[in-house]
């Protein structure tokens, strides 16, 4: 019964219902993304829909494409699998992006990254973040890991990459209450 339960999500039509996904990307998880691709369900290591090829759309409300991602993985509760409609996801992870942010969005990635509308898990692994001014590269930023997480009343912000070559690691944790933000920057 277990199974039978945990396959219903396979005969969702998730071609039909690329818009309806990526609202609830939107509204979960702050992000604006167009899906190119196909969708596919998988039920192991835990119930999850991947989705292939999908462009990461402006930070702000302009819908400019500044990135790519090979592989985005939704993953959903099991309280949720029933119906598409009630279809939710608790966490997103996008593998293998890259992002080319303008001098002019800067400020929009920022405020992405520190807002505490997106209540719920976002990672970023083995992805490369471009910093561009008038189509020239300034700078490069190696993802291994990037968490952005709010919750309750504390932000929380996980990065392990590369930085100018050097390997760094920032953790970033603010009480949203106090608005004292607790910083540790590891350089190895």
């Amino acid at each position: 019964i277990l199974f039978i339960y945990l396959s219903i999500p396979y005969f969702f039509n998730y071609e039909k219902n690329k818009l309806v996904i990526q609202k609830k990307i939107l509204n979960n998880f702050s992000l604006n993304i167009n899906i190119i691709n196909k969708s596919k369900y998988s039920i192991f290591p835990s119930p999850r829909i991947n989705l292939y090829n999908v462009e990461i759309l402006s930070f702000s409300n302009v819908t400019n494409k500044i990135g790519s991602v090979q592989k985005v993985t939704l993953r959903i509760p099991f309280k949720k699998l029933i119906n598409f409609k009630t279809l939710d996801f608790y966490s997103i992870e996008l593998f293998k992006a890259k992002i080319n942010i303008k001098s002019s969005e800067i400020k929009n990635f920022y405020r992405y990254l520190k807002q505490e509308k997106h209540k719920k898990p976002v990672r970023l692994s083995k992805s490369k973040i471009n910093f561009l001014n008038k189509g020239k590269l300034l700078s490069s930023v190696t993802v291994k890991k990037l968490d952005i997480l709010n919750e309750d009343l504390i932000s929380k912000i996980k990065f392990k990459g590369k930085v100018f070559n050097n390997e760094i690691k920032i953790e970033y944790q603010n009480s949203n209450l106090n608005k004292k933000p607790i910083f540790i920057v590891t350089i190895a």
